[in-house]
């Protein structure tokens, strides 16, 4: 499961099958894989593998461990919803406010769907911790407007300690730019502009989540749809420092596009 040689499908497979033994071993299994793992896709795997198995965490040091990762989870739902916020505010405010980002542009739509895989991987760790049942009925309350106040005070009194924090600071109902700001404080996260937001998803990086060479696929289109010429060596650059074929295939077809239009005379 956390080999990286292991195909994706075979790991992502691997939790259910652990979770069938229902063992004091299984669930150990699966909540130190929590730890690290950067395919929000597995996590959500193990999450749902974890609450299969009857009965809470085993011990203190599980709770400890599950705690630790909602603050991780709230912290990686906040940086993609600030990202997407310094590319598209409306689009940011819209995932914000569990409402489709049916208007995006590519980049733009898987950002939001990251942020939306988050935070339901948020409320699935919560639901280690707390009723089930209780959790998700409040999860779902929050996409509804008539239900969202009353799951916001349930939240609210049922969360304690950082998890209250880690929670409420990304679901509350503060507008989303005194939220992120907030976020930058508790977080410490650091906002960027559209160039500077570009130009993280355009660089390859060791801590590329499974996503990564997709979200680098949507910069590439947006720098060459809207002829962004300050970006264009940053692209080019990638033809020698990128390594995933579907990115590489995306940057020959940018490049030649961007060649062309520099070649067209102006009018």
């Amino acid at each position: 499961m956390n080999e990286p040689e292991e195909p994706i499908w075979v790991r992502r497979a691997i939790p259910k099958t652990i979770a069938r033994t229902s063992s004091r071993a299984a669930r150990k299994a699966l909540t130190d894989s929590l730890g690290g793992q950067t395919d929000t896709f597995l996590r959500r795997k193990l999450i749902e593998a974890l609450s299969a198995i009857d009965g809470p965490p085993v011990g203190p040091a599980a709770e400890t461990k599950i705690r630790g990762e909602i603050h991780v989870e709230a912290k990686r739902y906040l940086v993609t919803l600030g990202d997407l916020y310094s590319l598209d505010p409306a689009a940011a405010r819209a995932v914000d406010a569990f409402e489709r980002c049916e208007s995006c542009r590519l980049l733009e739509r898987l950002l939001a769907e990251r942020a939306e895989d988050h935070r339901y991987n948020l409320f699935g760790l919560l639901a280690l911790l707390y009723d089930q049942r209780s959790i998700w009925d409040a999860f779902r309350g929050l996409a509804d407007s008539s239900r969202r106040p009353g799951a916001l005070e349930f939240l609210d009194y049922t969360l304690f300690g950082d998890e209250h924090r880690d929670t409420l600071s990304a679901i509350s109902d503060a507008p989303l730019g005194d939220k992120l700001s907030l976020a930058e404080r508790t977080f410490g996260l650091a906002r960027g502009s559209r160039s500077a937001t570009l130009v993280k998803h355009l660089s390859p990086r060791d801590d590329y989540e499974v996503d990564g060479p997709f979200l680098a696929v949507g910069a590439i289109h947006a720098v060459e749809s809207e002829a962004i010429r300050d970006l264009y060596p940053v692209v080019e650059a990638l033809e020698a420092t990128a390594t995933d074929s579907f990115v590489l295939e995306t940057v020959a077809w940018a490049t030649e596009r961007i060649a062309a239009g520099l070649r067209e005379p102006s009018t």
